[in-house]
């Protein structure tokens, strides 16, 4: 059995599996759960990053983990590598470690598949308190001093603690791979406000004008049996012809009707992470049409197994058809994301697993 102490210093969406996955454990039997009210580690990475401590009874061995989500790949404090036993990335790129010490890029481990979901275990009133009685503390990190506890970071956590226990569950996203559908191929985006310098602005136009084409395209190839478009809001209107923009949908909404559709079309998010729909789209067992994965994960899906690889618009349009006309094979697709999922996202299953992991590195 674990006993893990967590340090709730970081706002929740990338966590909510995180924290799903602990407490169902813990309902399991599997773990036991304190919540520390003093402050061990500082903010990191603006509150994607969360530090928990480790005990485990068999083998008598304690460990302090970083699970870091952020989108990036580095690592926003160097000294962080040293702060840890094992750190858990989300954004896990080999070739990138290279600029580690050997001894810090051996601590880094792959996280896998995020995504936002709840649970009905996470007791609300515990993480309020926690969080509420959590006292501030100052780090000297670099000549600089981080403090613990941000009270916007405690506000947006406890708001997406009380939005995922209401709202959407771990099992609203779960869906039968033989269901029946409406559409064919269902592919909803966005378009976010980026900051940054020159290379950034281009980086949007990029993504801006592929994920414009890309809409159009599939609008007018798949007519009916396609749902999607641009979400509306102000930033797409610059951007966007009127005609691509679609309403906003909730998020039970959303995952209604991407259990509704066949195909997922699944792109990459910011700073080339795996996006969360990616996970969703798992967790409902569709068959999934998606541009190559940047991050690496700590079990590969694989191409003609969990999805259809595409490197360009008609790439993605052809191998679209060609699924859609082959109905046997995408049900082949669906159930095998239906067992990766079982296997290594869903919310307990990936914590178990990241914990044996971290246990594994010597």
């Amino acid at each position: 059995m674990y006993e893990i102490t967590i340090y709730p210093n970081t706002i929740a969406p990338w966590f909510a599996q995180v924290y799903a996955g602990m407490y169902n454990l813990k309902k399991n039997g599997e773990v036991r759960i304190s919540i520390s009210t003093e402050p061990k580690y500082p903010i990191l990475m603006d509150g994607t990053s969360l530090a928990i401590d480790v005990y485990d009874k068999e083998s008598d061995i304690k460990k302090s983990i970083l699970i870091d989500l952020n989108d990036n790949r580095g690592f926003a404090v160097p000294e962080v590598v040293d702060w840890f036993d094992v750190i858990v990335k989300r954004s896990y790129l080999p070739s990138r470690l290279d600029e580690l010490p050997k001894y810090a890029k051996e601590k880094v481990i792959p996280y896998g598949i995020n995504f936002n979901c709840g649970s009905s275990q996470i007791p609300i009133l515990n993480v309020f308190l926690s969080h509420h009685l959590t006292r501030a503390r100052s780090f000297k990190i670099g000549g600089e001093k981080r403090h613990s506890i941000r009270a916007q970071h405690q506000l947006r956590f406890l708001f997406y603690i009380f939005r995922n226990n209401l709202s959407l569950n771990e099992e609203d996203f779960l869906c039968s791979p033989y269901n029946s559908t409406k559409y064919g191929v269902f592919f909803l985006t966005r378009m976010y406000e980026y900051r940054g310098g020159r290379e950034v602005f281009r980086e949007r136009d990029r993504i801006y004008g592929e994920r414009i084409k890309l809409v159009s395209t599939l609008m007018r190839e798949f007519g009916s049996r396609f749902f999607g478009g641009i979400v509306d809001s102000d930033i797409s209107r610059k951007y966007c012809p009127k005609d691509l923009l679609c309403k906003k949908l909730s998020r039970r909404e959303f995952v209604s009707t991407l259990k509704n559709s066949d195909i997922s079309i699944n792109t990459l998010g910011a700073g080339m992470s795996n996006p969360w729909k990616l996970g969703e789209s798992m967790a409902a067992a569709r068959c999934i049409v998606s541009e190559p994965l940047e991050y690496k994960l700590p079990v590969d899906l694989k191409d003609g197994e969990n999805f259809k690889l595409f490197r360009s618009i008609d790439d993605c349009v052809s191998s679209c058809q060609d699924l859609l006309s082959k109905p046997s094979l995408v049900a082949e697709i669906k159930q095998n994301n239906f067992d990766y999922y079982n296997k290594y996202i869903k919310s307990d299953a990936i914590v178990r697993n990241m914990l044996k992991d971290c246990f594994e590195k010597k």
